[in-house]
Parts: structure tokens; C-alpha cells; sequence
């Protein structure tokens, strides 16, 4: 083998290492940036694998159960903490043939935020480990940030009578 050929042979084995390492590193990055992508809190970094569910698959009973306790709601990619502090249900709400209470359909919700973490009037991602995750309107009321060092969000339900909830 002459000298030049076998300078030709090792050219062409350290251009395939190129390439193939060059292929490699793409591989690698692809994967490195499909996972940064995704927020934290979420998808495939999630710590708590929550289930989706509808909004309309909550019922008055399911959030009433829940008063004192923490929901997360996603603004963004950082979460900001609300405590559902009371969940009223309209006083005319019906009472079916059997006697038993139905299930209201009217009903308002209010949490309390920290007063550093606004939330403006909008839909959000919300998080709770035992409901799950859901899609919530939130309107802010009360402005009373300087009384209380907090602030207040209500959560409004006017669902039509022949819609049923059904339980989680």
C-alpha cells in the first residue's frame, strides 16, 4: 500500500468520524432541547402526574370538599399558589323527587394570593393533586392588598339546570 493511498484511507475514516459524531451531536441536542422546552411543572418534568380534566366535570361538592387547601395556578411558566377559601353555592339551588339535595350549578369560588403574585383576569391553568388539571376562569375582587397583605380571586359557575356533574 502505497503511502498516499493509506493517507487517502485515513482521511476518509477520520471524515466519517466527523460525521458521525457530528450526526451524534445532533442526536444528543435534539434531545437536550425537546426537554428544556417543556415548562417545568409540566408534560414530562412533571413531579405529580395529574390527569386533564374538564371544567365541567367538577362539581360544587368536589370544590366545597377542597376549602383550606392549595391549588397551583400557572401563569407563565412559574406557579402561583392560591388557597380556596370558601365555595358558596346559590341558596334557591334545587331538591330532586327523592328528597336529596342536588348538586348546585350556580356557585362562586374565592381564593387568596399572595399579594407579590398578581393574576389578572384571565383563564389559567390550574392544578390541584386530587382533582387534577383543569382550564379556570378567574376574575380579581376585594382590592384589599394593603388590610390583608393578600389578594382575592373569584371563580363564577352558572351552569344550566339539565347539565350534570358528574363526580370525581
Amino acid at each position: 500500500m502505497s503511502s498516499e493511498h493509506a493517507q487517502s484511507a485515513s482521511e476518509d475514516l477520520n471524515a466519517n468520524r466527523v460525521v458521525t459524531s457530528r450526526r451524534r451531536f445532533l442526536i444528543h441536542c435534539s434531545a437536550v432541547a425537546t426537554v428544556a422546552a417543556v415548562p417545568a411543572g409540566m408534560g414530562l418534568c412533571s413531579p405529580l402526574r395529574l390527569r386533564e380534566v374538564s371544567l365541567d366535570q367538577i362539581s360544587f361538592g368536589n370544590f366545597s370538599r377542597l376549602v383550606g387547601t392549595h391549588f397551583d395556578v400557572y401563569q407563565g411558566m412559574s406557579p402561583v399558589r392560591l388557597e380556596l377559601i370558601e365555595a358558596i353555592a346559590r341558596q334557591d339551588h334545587a331538591v330532586r323527587r327523592t328528597g336529596r339535595r342536588r348538586d348546585p350549578g350556580e356557585f362562586s369560588l374565592i381564593f387568596q394570593g399572595a399579594k407579590d403574585q398578581p393574576l389578572g383576569q384571565d383563564s389559567y391553568p390550574f392544578t390541584h393533586e386530587q382533582i387534577g388539571r383543569f382550564v379556570m376562569f378567574v376574575v380579581p375582587v376585594w382590592d384589599l392588598v394593603a388590610v390583608t397583605g393578600a389578594r382575592f380571586y373569584e371563580a363564577v359557575f352558572n351552569r344550566s339546570v339539565g347539565i350534570e356533574t358528574q363526580m370525581l
